[in-house]
């Protein structure tokens, strides 16, 4: 957890400081342009990050071998700012005790089942309250930290507090297999007592397509 405190900033924040800022830039160019600024700086690198030599982005996945996630735990040199672009693997699997700032989208990618069309695919979901603490909670080990919510507060006030149970939006094939290998009865009639059960049309293709292998 974090030792430090984190301050919350949601949507309507965020826009107001990136307003500020914007609007701070345009004036810096105008004065330039009018001959206040020193024309003769060169102007290179991104005009949101800066100088390209000041930052360095790194990618963190699931699927990433091991020794490539080394440089993402070592300290930045002196005078660089260490960017980590991750998935919800940095919500809990991984800490980067040096994080200072995060940046929630609100967005997780995760395998949903479509049981009309008897498909899994990766898609886009909004996250829980739960997930968005986790994140939050990344920033805040070695100093103060601040967390952006890139979405507005009361969006954030109706979210699920917990994510909806696996059992709910995953394939059923290797559970139906681990209730018949377990000898717990009917596979249908064992699912439908779950705190949560599936929905019975994803049961009953589960248990045709292993009658099909």
């Amino acid at each position: 957890m974090a030792g430090f405190p984190v301050a919350e900033l949601f949507l309507e924040d965020v826009l107001e400081k990136t307003h500020y800022i914007v609007k701070s830039e345009s004036d810096k160019m105008e004065r330039g342009n009018s001959g206040e600024g020193d024309s003769k700086t060169p102007r290179t690198g991104n005009r949101f990050l800066g100088d390209p030599e000041k930052f360095m982005v790194l990618p963190l996945h699931g699927s990433m071998p091991t020794v490539n996630q080394r440089e993402i735990f070592d300290r930045p040199p002196t005078n660089k700012r260490k960017i980590v672009l991750a998935t919800n693997i940095a919500e809990s699997s991984i800490t980067i005790d040096d994080v200072v700032y995060v940046i929630d989208c609100q967005k997780a990618k995760e395998t949903s089942y479509d049981a009309l069309n008897k498909l899994a695919c990766l898609l886009p979901s909004c996250i829980s309250k739960a997930s968005a603490h986790q994140r939050r909670g990344r920033a805040g080990r070695v100093q103060p930290g601040v967390c952006y919510r890139l979405y507005p507060k009361m969006i954030h006030d109706a979210m699920l507090q917990y994510q909806l149970p696996e059992i709910l939006w995953t394939p059923l094939q290797e559970l139906c297999l681990h209730i018949k290998s377990l000898q717990l009865g009917v596979v249908g009639s064992f699912l439908a007592k779950a705190l949560q059960p599936p929905d019975s049309l994803a049961v009953q293709n589960a248990i045709e397509l292993l009658k099909t292998i």
